[in-house]
């Protein structure tokens, strides 16, 4: 992990929508108390953190094209309590517009954030958002080719995840050609869930060769909590995960925040058998 120090870029930009960074507010709080947030450009808004433990890793990405207005005068590099923006955004409206402002000079310590309906009549409640000064630690994205991959609407993998849970803390996802299965083992005994190929709980099957590995269920449990507590409407998001993973190496469990790009990537680590 890179240490940086914090970088007074300018910018301002306005998003329709607040429910885009309410869940990647929240999503990063699991991680780390203070976060990285990044603006350019060419990138967007950008947060990549992991956690103290190195097991997971959130990668929330706003597109410049998820945008109303997006103006970049240099490239921004801040750091944030992510506790402080996770309760700024509870207060907004799904649908309100977000205005966000940074203008960048040596004494400037904050933030402007502003939620409004869009309408004029309508009140306007704006913010001033204290930085934290110091330096940034930025983490690696791993850079891994993940071979399988599948999709899952959001209700079924909760009730897999609990269902696992009942005999082990840890499930093993096994994907092929022919299907996926869960499975977890211990001392209490054994459980197992199965989803053939033409299951209809399942969708975007990918494998060409066979894939297993095991993870955390605690942090499966964790980033689909973040997501459903933290967003009034968690109907208004893509139904689905998408799941990629290689055997014995991270999994990336994806979700798409709008059909303009935003999206975020929630890493894990396998767990290593001792």
């Amino acid at each position: 992990m890179s240490t940086e120090q914090t970088s007074r870029g300018s910018f301002e930009a306005i998003l329709r929508g607040a429910s885009t960074m309410k869940v990647g507010m929240a999503c990063a709080k699991m991680v780390a108390e203070e976060i990285s947030v990044d603006v350019s450009k060419e990138d967007g808004l950008n947060i990549v953190q992991m956690d103290p433990a190195h097991v997971s890793l959130i990668e929330f990405k706003v597109p410049p094209t998820a945008f109303d207005r997006f103006d970049v005068k240099s490239p921004a590099k801040m750091a944030v309590r992510a506790e402080d923006f996770v309760k700024l955004f509870a207060v907004a409206e799904n649908t309100d517009v977000v205005s966000m402002k940074f203008p960048g000079g040596l004494e400037d310590e904050s933030m402007a954030v502003s939620f409004s309906s869009g309408m004029s009549n309508r009140p306007h409640t704006s913010y001033d958002m204290r930085l934290v000064s110091g330096f940034i630690n930025h983490a690696p994205i791993p850079d891994v080719h993940l071979e399988a991959g599948f999709r899952l609407a959001r209700p079924t993998i909760a009730k897999v995840m609990e269902k696992m849970q009942v005999v082990s803390d840890q499930v093993t996802v096994s994907c092929s050609k022919d299907g996926v299965a869960f499975s977890s083992k211990s001392d209490v005994g054994k459980a197992l869930e199965e989803f053939k190929r033409d299951d209809p709980y399942l969708f975007g099957l990918d494998a060409v060769e066979p894939q297993t590995s095991t993870y955390s269920i605690d942090y499966i449990t964790g980033f689909q909590t973040a997501i459903e507590k933290n967003v009034p409407n968690p109907n208004s998001l893509e139904p689905t995960f998408l799941f990629r993973f290689t055997h014995k190496k991270p999994m990336r469990i994806e979700l798409k925040l709008d059909d303009r790009g935003s999206r975020i990537h929630y890493w894990l680590a396998p767990r290593v058998e001792g």
